[in-house]
């Protein structure tokens, strides 16, 4: 009974990772395709100075597959709803036209505006966001 019932968590796993790979692939294409439409710019890069001393790859590779081990541990404790396993093709390749659409319309406002849109909305949340009253003078820099 217990072969049976784990032979049927492994199809089901398969299954589970098969979708996850597909949907990777997927917004990883998507990806690729907004970038191809929107050309963002090469700009200035930004002026940074880390404060901390840089991670190793190690740590740093540990650190990501602990998150994946986390993650499957929270599949498989049924923490995460069912993937939906019923896919209409035609509908997924239309909200990926809305979003590629949508993606170039917001990359020409960008562009004719100079990128100001960008500016005000980035001022108006530091403003919203910095309604503080110990705090009473700050600065919004916005790098190219």
């Amino acid at each position: 009974m217990a072969d049976k019932r784990r032979a049927a968590f492994t199809i089901d796993l398969a299954a589970h990772l098969a979708g996850a790979a597909a949907k990777a692939a997927w917004w990883t294409a998507s990806g690729a395709a907004v970038r191809a439409v929107v050309r963002p710019g090469k700009g200035e890069a930004a002026k940074f100075e880390p404060t901390t001393s840089p991670i190793s790859r190690a740590r740093l590779r540990r650190a990501y597959l602990g998150a994946f081990e986390k993650d499957a541990r929270d599949v498989a404790a049924g923490l995460y709803p069912a993937m939906d396993t019923q896919v209409d093709a035609a509908d997924v390749f239309r909200r990926a036209a809305d979003f590629l659409a949508d993606a170039s319309e917001v990359d020409a406002r960008r562009r004719r505006a100079h990128a100001t849109e960008v500016r005000e909305t980035v001022k108006a949340m530091c403003e919203v966001l910095l309604a503080n009253t110990v705090i009473e003078n700050y600065a919004i820099e916005v790098a190219n």
